[in-house]
Formats: C-alpha cells, structure tokens, sequence
C-alpha cells in the first residue's frame, strides 16, 4: 500500500515536473516571438536613426552644410537594402549673392551604394534647395551600404561636390566582418518572420493540448459564475430593477460568447428570470429606466461609429422592451430616420409616441432632437406656416393630456436664437395657460368619488316604464334613485361614453349652507341622518379637487372611536395618498412640471405609503391610469425616488405646501381665488369624541396649513369646535324639498311634475332627503 502510494506520489511529481517543464518551453517560445515581432516591427524605425553629428563643413565661398552619418556604414546584400543607414544633411548660403540652388554630389574610392526613399538604387548626386539659414534649410536623406566583400575597408574617405567643384571630404567607418556577421546572425534570429512563424505555432500547439485538457474545468466554473449572476438577477428589487434590462443583455452576451446555448440550463434559467423580473416591474416597465437612458444617448450622439438601427436592434432582441411600432418609431429619431420625417404633423404624432416610450427622464435629449428637424419642415420665413404649425402643435400636444402639454412647455426651453417658430411657441405657450381652458386628462377619469353605475334596484313599474318610453333601459333615468349619495351617479359632472350620460348639474347646490361649504373658510356643519352631510362632503370634494371648478387639494378623513394620535397620523397620510392618486389619474400634469424637490418629496411619501415602488405603480394601475400617461407618471416618479426623502408626520406640513404649489402652477389658468387652497374634509361618527380629535387635528397643525370642513352628528354640544369654528346645523326646509325634486324630474326630460303626488312625499319626508327619495322609490312611476 505504501508502494502505491510512493509511486502515485512520484507520478504525480514528475507530471508536475513534465508540466512545469510544458509551461517554461511555451513561455520561452512566447518570448521569443515577442521578441522577434518587436524586432521586427520597430528595426526600422530605430535603425534609421543618425548616431553621430559633424560639425558644419564649409563647402566653398557661398555654402556651408551640416550633416548626420552613422558610425559605421553597413555590409549587405543588395536584397537587404531595407537595412541600409541614413545620411540627414542640410545646405544654406553663406553669401546672399549665392544662388538658391546648388547640384550636391558625392564619391569615395571606396564602393558605396546610394539609395533614395522608396529603397532605390540612385546615383549620388541630387540638385538642392538651399536655405538663407541654417535654421531656414531644407532637410534632404539618402541611404548607404556597402555591398559585401572580403577584406572590407574599415575607413572610407567620402568626397564632396558643389556644383561639380570638389568642396569638401569626410572619414566615414566601414563595419568588420565580424560585426556585418553578428549583425546578419541577429536579423535572422530575430528579423526572420518564418522562424517567428514556427515559434508562434509550436507555442499555440502547447497551449490548445493544455487549454484542451481544462477546457470543461473551465466550462463548468464559467457556467458557476453565470448561476451565480442569475441568482442576483433573481434578487434584484426596487431601485435597482432599473438595471434589469442592461444587467441580462450583458449577461446573455456573455452566456452567448462562452459557447452556451438555449440547449444549456444556464441559457434558460437566465430567461426565465428575466421575464418574471419583467412580469414584476410589468407597469410602466421600469426595469428599462436605464436601457431607455442608453437609447437617448445614441440619439443624440452626432458620429456613432455604429448605425443606431443596427444597435438597437440588437440590444432590443435579447431585453425585448420595443414592440414593433415603438422600434419604428424610436428609429424614426436616430440621424438617418430624422431625414424620412415628411411633414410637422407628422413629426409631432412620433414625438408624442417616443415620448411616452422614453420617458420624462429623457425629455429635454428628445425635445432637443425634435427641434433640430423643425426648421426643416416649418418655413419660418412665412407666418402663415408658422401659425399653423402652432395650431397643429396645440391639437396634437397640448390640449391632448398632460403629456402633450409637459412636452410642449419642454420643446419651448430648448434654446434656439434664430428659431422664429421656437420664439412664436414660448410666446404662444403664455397665451394658452393664461387664457385657455384646457381640459383635463381626456383619456382618465375625471374623478373617483362615485362608483360607475347606481348600485340599487327600480321598482317593476318604473322597470316598465322605463322599458316603454326609452331607446335605451338606463337606469339613472329616474327622478329618484340610490338613497346614499356615493351610489348616486347624477351627482358628478361627468361624461361616460358607454351610456352617453348628460353632464347634469347638482340639484342640491341651491341649498343655502352649499356657499358656505365650498368657501376657503373653515366650517363645522351639525347634521342628523338622513339630511345629506354625506352628499354635500361628496360635492364639496369634487368642487374643490384638483380639476374642480375651484381648484384646490382635498383630503377626506373619517373618524371613529376615541382620539389616538398613532391612528390619526396613520388615518392622515393615507387619505392624503389616496388623494394624490385619483389627483394623479385626473391630470398628472401637476407632478410632471414641478420643481425637482417637490417631484422627489412627493413620490418618496407615495412610495412610502404604497409599501414599495411595485405596489405604487399597482395603486396607480387600478385607479384608471390610461396606458398612453402610465408610462410617463411611472418614470417620472421613479426618477424622482432619490432625492429629497419624506420621513415621517413631522414632515407633513413641508409636504402639503410642495404638493399645494405644484398644483397651483399647474391650475393657474383655472384658479378663481386668490390662493391655492388645502381642504380637509373630516366626518365624525361619533359627537362624543369630537374633542379629542379637534385637539388632534390642532396639534398637528392641520388648521394652519388646511382648511377645515367637519361634519359631526348633531346635536353638537362642544363648545371647544364652537370656539373654534363657525357652527352651522344643516337643515330643509319643506319648499327647498320642493324645489330639489322638481329639478330631479325635470331633469329626466320626460316626465312631467303634475303627474307626481309631490305633497304626498314631502310629508312622509318630514324633511329628509333621504326619507324623500326612499318614499319616490316605493311610489314609482306614473302610470299610463
């Protein structure tokens, strides 16, 4: 056993020892090419250099000349001319009467070979310009050998001739024959490609049986390092989804080079990764933030070596972000795509796509680009072609969502001096925001205060009737409808397309307690069930939202039980988040064209209180965000998400005043008031707790930076609201009752108030809309 051992060890060692061996003989065959390749290639350079100067030589009375020799002239064959050395001179006048040229020619007693540049055999003579000056001369080469021979002559006497006219001689060295030997002996060894040649193969030969031996060593440690990165892949969250796209097109390049493919299980993993990664981050596919960076700094590169089609193309094979329309119209904008662009309008259909496909990130690059071709399709020197390209541009962009009209105000800061369109646009943009009224975002909903349809059931009459004298069976039709106002549809000003409902007006803003409650002054309104507290918080709320008809930010709370201020905050911040959301969905114009800090604020407190990015875009996604601005409010706050960061309630009062001002810059237009406003509209279940939550509420400091609007049960005995806050008890008078129905049944169309037993109703009313409505629900229709 032993024995075995001994021998195993001793194999061992002199394969170690033959290995060794391999490896020296390859790194001294690698050597020598090296070597020999550095030889070879700066030998020319190095030995064309002059290594000795004379002094200057007088040639006659009207010349002088300096010149560089080498030490030795060398020995070779007339094959081997590309070795000869170099002789620099230079020839000026020493008398200004000398003529500016002179004929220069050289002999020796000796047997010299003269060459020119190109390694010419030439004659030693050549006619020269001369300089007035030293520092003035031109400079002339030729180059020498001599040709071999036995018994070489170790000093050559060199004559010189002006003009035919022995001027001058010079010793110049001849090599020995044992150095022209060494010399001969060292161009061969080195300066021989074929040896360099076989050198090179014998040493790659060693090397591929030894690379052959570790190539699946190799393989599996490569495929240990790509797992390795799948797994981080896999890991990745957040922030850092921004680099999933660029992070698995490097790897797949790297799966690819190694010789991996879809056979391999590393190819696959890799895959499947990324598409659940994709699936992750699906909304407003942030996991391209930084690929769409790189595809803007193509567009805007003005050499790329690579055609921007071609790289595109690639990249967007493996990562897959670019559907075929995007890819085509991305393309659109690279610097051969720009010059197939026909017409302004058409220029302004693909700036709007490309977009919302690049993001908010990347507008100004784009808005840059967009401009450049503009003077070729607008002619500015006609004010006609001027004005309706402005025209088109206020259709196509900026009565056209909150894209169109962020791009617009965008495209108007690039700098252009000599742009008469560019001029006309930032004149025209001032126009248009102090003096229209622009709509909201077309492709969102308006508001998401109601539900979409009334949630009740009509009496079989009214069914009938309904049935009979309608094209269409809608259910809103009635007079009278759902008993609780957030069930109501006829009490938002909204147009739905699928039902084609009218924009009717509210039937109860005659009430004379509703000026009271959409004023910018605090309120606290005293109310028992059944009088509609909760359909005037409601029509307060779309009033003063956003895009209401007196802008302002709304923020509803609900409070039950005893004050906790941990509940409280918690109650605060949602209800603030939950109205940023439907304010987002209305027009998110507000948050794309304010200021950086507040952008960063806003969407740190969003994410903060979505739980993460992934669940805000979610949050977003299912509040009715079209697809056309999802993209763009998705990168715009996640671009935002690293900045200014909101960290707890301490910071709510900084946050409302930065959400105020963006909404104010963005509703100027629209504003009746002299400020923008913060509304906070606060229903109490239980009049007992009341004071302890105002104590709350101004602890917080929701009465300094909001205005307040409580709804409490009545009857209300604190006098700590009624020092606090104008007290009104919410009210109806029989003829208010009156009128409000009639304008429900006048507002049908079709039905007529004489057939309806109006007195009846009011009395089972006893003063309550709701009680009203419930008794029209069991009364029903008319009948024939």
């Amino acid at each position: 056993m032993d024995a075995e051992k001994g021998e195993i060890m001793d194999n061992k060692e002199q394969g170690n020892k033959a290995k060794i061996f391999q490896w020296r003989f390859v790194a001294f065959l690698i050597g020598y090419v090296l070597v020999s390749v550095a030889y070879q290639v700066l030998y020319p350079y190095f030995s064309y250099w002059p290594t000795s100067v004379t002094n200057e030589i007088v040639l006659d009375s009207c010349y002088s000349m300096r010149a560089r020799f080498p030490l030795s002239v060398p020995i070779l064959y007339a094959s081997q001319g590309s070795q000869a050395k170099q002789i620099t001179f230079w020839v000026w006048k020493t008398d200004a009467a000398c003529a500016d040229e002179a004929e220069l020619s050289f002999s020796s007693t000796q047997d010299i070979i003269w060459l020119d540049q190109k390694r010419d055999e030439v004659a030693p003579s050549l006619q020269v310009k001369t300089g007035k000056t030293e520092t003035a001369a031109p400079r002339y080469s030729l180059y020498i050998y001599t040709p071999v021979r036995p018994a070489p002559d170790i000093q050559i006497p060199l004559n010189i001739y002006v003009n035919d006219q022995l001027a001058n001689d010079i010793p110049l060295r001849g090599q020995s024959e044992s150095g022209a030997l060494f010399a001969r002996f060292f161009y061969i060894l080195f300066g021989t490609p074929s040896l360099t040649m076989v050198a090179g193969a014998l040493a790659t030969g060693v090397g591929i049986f030894q690379t052959y031996k570790n190539l699946e060593t190799m393989r599996l440690l490569r495929q240990k390092e790509l797992e390795s990165d799948i797994e981080e892949l896999r890991q990745v969250s957040g922030r850092a989804a921004a680099d999933i796209g660029l992070q698995y097109s490097s790897l797949m390049e790297r799966i690819k080079n190694w010789g991996f493919n879809k056979n391999d299980v590393v190819f696959s993993a890799a895959e499947r990764v990324f598409k659940t990664k994709q699936d992750e981050y699906f909304r407003a596919r942030i996991w391209a933030f930084n690929f769409r960076k790189e595809i803007t700094r193509k567009l805007s590169e003005e050499n790329s070596k690579e055609d921007f089609k071609t790289w595109l193309g690639k990249a967007n094979k493996d990562i897959d972000f670019l559907t075929g329309d995007e890819f085509q119209t991305i393309c659109c904008f690279s610097k051969n795509g720009l010059s197939e662009i026909s017409t302004f309008e058409q220029l302004l259909d693909y700036g709007l796509k490309a977009f919302g496909i690049l993001g908010v990130d990347n507008v100004d690059e784009l808005c840059k680009v967009i401009a450049s071709v503009i003077p070729n399709l607008v002619a500015e020197n006609t004010d006609e072609e001027v004005k309706s390209a402005l025209e088109q541009l206020k259709s196509k962009w900026f009565t056209n969502g909150a894209s169109g009209r962020y791009l617009s105000g965008k495209l108007a800061e690039v700098k252009s001096e000599n742009s008469k369109f560019m001029i006309a646009l930032k004149i025209k943009l001032m126009e248009w925001e102090n003096e229209e009224e622009y709509p909201p975002n077309l492709l969102g909903r308006n508001a998401s205060l109601w539900t979409a349809e009334p949630l009740y059931s009509l009496t079989p009459h009214a069914e009938q009737y309904l049935k009979r004298y309608f094209n269409r069976y809608i259910k809103w039709r009635t007079p009278f409808g759902p008993v609780k106002a957030e069930f109501d549809p006829r009490l938002s000003r909204r147009l739905i397309q699928s039902d084609m409902r009218q924009p009717l007006g509210f039937f109860w803003e005659e009430h004379p307690i509703w000026d009271k409650v959409i004023s910018a002054q605090p309120l606290c309104i005293a109310a028992e069930r059944g009088m509609g507290s909760t359909t005037l918080i409601l029509m307060g709320r779309h009033v003063r939202r956003f895009w209401g008809s007196k802008p302002s930010l709304s923020i509803f709370l609900q409070l039950h039980g005893n004050a906790e201020e941990a509940v409280f905050w918690s109650l605060v911040e949602q209800a603030l988040f939950d109205q940023l959301i439907r304010d987002l969905v209305e027009d998110p114009f507000w948050l794309l064209n304010a200021p950086t800090s507040a952008q960063q604020m806003i969407a740190s407190f969003l994410i903060r209180q979505a739980g993460d990015f992934s669940a805000l875009l979610l949050k977003i996604d299912e509040a009715g965000l079209s697809n056309k601005e999802k993209e763009v409010v998705g990168l715009a706050l996640f671009d935002a998400d690293n900045g200014v960061v909101y960290q707890s309630h301490l910071q709510f009062s900084e946050l409302i005043k930065s959400i105020t001002r963006a909404m104010l810059n963005a509703a100027r237009p629209r504003v009746q008031d002299d400020q923008f406003y913060a509304f906070v509209w606060i229903e109490f279940k239980d009049a007992a707790a009341v004071d302890g939550w105002l104590e709350l509420i101004e602890r917080a400091g929701l009465n300094s930076i909001a205005v307040l609007k409580l709804f409490v049960p009545a009857p209300l005995y604190s006098m700590k609201v009624r020092r606090s806050l104008s007290v009104e008890t919410l009210h109806w008078e029989r003829e208010q009752l009156k009128y409000m129905i009639t304008k429900r049944i006048k507002q049908t169309k079709d039905l007529r108030v004489e057939d309806f037993p109006l007195d009846e109703l009011l009395d089972k009313a006893a003063g309550s809309p709701a009680r009203l409505i419930e008794a029209g629900n069991q009364y029903g229709f008319p009948g024939d």
